[in-house]
């Protein structure tokens, strides 16, 4: 036991103390930036709105236009007609149009029991069933 008791009064005699640690300082040094990295970055986000733009314009093109002039009786299909409440409908293009309404850039003009007639920029197209 003196071993031990020795110890303990040699260990308070001589208090061990940790050493007191100041907080350092972190800096950053910021460098300006270079011109080159400037225009670098310029173009790239030049580059990243014209895409944008480029598909945000393609999305809202129709995939297929009609070209003028150039269209028949065949971009029209007539899949039924009808009569309800007073007034006459056909079934154009898997659209249900009245006369004097308009289908794919043609007028409907006349509806039979059989056959419809529309008006494309003056040129007169008949459908049958």
């Amino acid at each position: 036991m003196s071993l031990i008791q020795e110890a303990l009064k040699k260990a308070n005699q001589e208090k061990i103390v940790s050493p007191k640690i100041e907080p350092e300082t972190i800096r950053f040094d910021l460098e300006e930036p270079s011109p080159n990295s400037l225009k670098i970055k310029a173009i790239i986000a030049g580059l990243l709105i014209f895409f944008s733009a480029f598909f945000v314009v393609q999305s809202l093109i129709p995939a297929k236009l009609p070209i003028p002039g150039n269209v028949s009786s065949r971009a029209f299909v007539l899949s039924g007609v009808t009569t309800q409440g007073g007034g006459q409908y056909a079934i154009i293009n898997n659209q249900v149009v009245g006369i004097g309404k308009v289908v794919d850039g043609a007028v409907l003009e006349e509806i039979t029991s059989h056959q419809v007639t529309l008006n494309l920029r003056g040129k007169k197209i008949s459908l049958a069933l």
